[in-house]
């Protein structure tokens, strides 16, 4: 795992890392995906960046899945 802005950061790893797939922890496509998508794209072209977590179906249905439990467990921070 890797982070774009804080060590260790995607683009040190990318400088010595080419991988097959890149799996982005964000949303939604964006200004974060953007960045992590051009930075891929740059250091090693023939990688796969998977699409954001809501657009993949898996996601999707895990999330569904899981709010209830989330919704039902999730406390108030006083």
């Amino acid at each position: 795992m890797v982070f774009l802005k804080i060590e260790p950061t995607l683009r040190n790893y990318l400088t010595n890392h080419c991988p097959d797939r890149v799996i982005p922890v964000v949303l939604t496509q964006g200004v974060i995906y953007k960045e992590i998508l051009a930075m891929v794209r740059d250091s090693c072209p023939n990688a796969e960046v998977l699409r954001p977590l809501f657009e993949l179906q898996e996601f999707i249905t895990y999330f569904r899945g899981s709010l209830t439990w989330l919704v039902q467990n999730t406390r108030r921070i006083r």
